[in-house]
């Protein structure tokens, strides 16, 4: 979103996939090229140490972080772990450069000063936006005010999470000397991303593709996007890795969520995620709504494909094997699939679909790594 916002004014290079961490970030550093004239780099962590290592290779000028959030808990241990770890990005900026900081998360609330300077934060009094209208899975209309002027942004990324992101963006577009129609501008061209809520359509299929990460948040997300549908809905949800000792109750947290936000079936994919599966049961999502599916390497029926973890694109020929298999299952009617999960290079991947029974659903199971799907379809 920041880099598609700047993207109005400047010529802008970015991170692409997850090309983040130690290896990723230099290599990404190596394709700045002389008419580049901003370079928007993500740096990804789960251990302490790691962020100062990149930012010391970064230099930025400008920090920003979106949120504290409940991922990579393993190494991290809690909220305050991950605060710790994350404003390790600060060592390597410049003496002259700018924090900016979501305003709505308490615990970047606490953060005062960064080098003698007081941070600029987004979702917070002096840039907000509020008239949030959903339009599903084809995005959000808001008016953003900051600084005592208005934005009326049309953002194209589905979920509502994705208001934060923009707050984030025309904080960063400001100080980089953008103006109002600019930041309208740029907005407006941010489509999603393979991965990143990007949306594949085929006939009557709808695909989300959502396979770059899995953690509570970020799960419970994809949740919150699922709940707008207004037909039958169906989750396909997976483990979610480096959590540590909380792994069960932060999966458990996402079956009762998933209880409360309307959906009409799970499928639970791995041993982490029977814990989705007895919390999402004990919410009230009925049997046979719930399934639970351990690692599958082979089908009696149906077809088997696996995918070497060297593999980037495994997820989105799985996705396009997905749509093409659910034109045998259950009839009439359009369906909408929603695919996430971690990228393959994580673990190795193997995906077995398999045509259904009576309710026209059919069974899915996608085994073993870091992933989570969401199926979203109507009868």
């Amino acid at each position: 979103m920041i880099a598609g916002v700047l993207s109005a004014k400047y010529h802008v290079m970015k991170t692409e996939g997850n090309f983040n961490n130690e290896i990723g970030l230099p290599l990404t550093i190596l394709r700045i090229r002389e008419e580049d004239e901003v370079a928007v780099l993500e740096m990804g962590i789960s251990d302490f140490g790691e962020m100062s290592r990149l930012t010391q290779m970064a230099k930025p000028d400008i920090s920003v972080i979106t949120n504290i959030g409940q991922c990579h808990l393993e190494n991290l241990k809690t909220r305050d772990g991950i605060l710790k770890a994350k404003k390790e990005i600060f060592e390597g900026m410049n003496e002259h450069g700018k924090a900016v900081l979501n305003g709505g998360d308490d615990k970047l609330r606490t953060v005062k000063l960064v080098k003698g300077h007081r941070p600029y934060y987004f979702n917070d009094p002096s840039c907000y936006a509020d008239h949030i209208v959903s339009h599903g899975i084809f995005g959000t209309s808001c008016e953003i005010h900051m600084d005592g002027e208005l934005i009326r942004a049309e953002i194209k990324v589905p979920g509502q999470h994705q208001v934060t992101n923009t707050l984030a963006a025309v904080r960063v577009a400001k100080l980089l000397g953008l103006d109002m129609e600019q930041m309208i501008r740029g907005i407006a061209s941010v489509v999603p991303i393979a991965g990143r809520n990007r949306i594949i359509q085929e006939g009557n299929f709808t695909l989300i593709d959502d396979c770059y990460n899995a953690n509570p948040v970020s799960m419970k997300a994809a949740l919150d996007l699922l709940s707008l549908a207004d037909t039958r809905k169906v989750a396909i949800l997976g483990d979610m890795f480096e959590l540590g000792p909380l792994a069960p109750a932060l999966h458990a947290g996402v079956g009762e969520y998933l209880g409360k936000a309307g959906i009409d079936c799970l499928v639970a994919v791995g041993e982490l995620a029977r814990h989705i599966h007895d919390a999402a049961q004990a919410a009230g999502v009925p049997p046979p709504g719930v399934g639970l599916h351990g690692q599958h390497d082979q089908a009696e029926h149906g077809m088997v494909r696996r995918y070497g973890q060297q593999n980037m694109p495994a997820l989105s020929r799985l996705a396009e094997k997905l749509l093409h298999t659910a034109g045998a299952v259950g009839g009439e009617g359009g369906r909408l699939f929603k695919y996430a999960g971690h990228p393959p290079q994580c673990g190795d991947l193997r995906g077995v679909f398999r045509p259904g029974g009576a309710d026209g659903v059919g069974h899915g199971a996608v085994t073993p790594g870091r992933m989570r799907a969401i199926l979203y379809s109507s009868t």
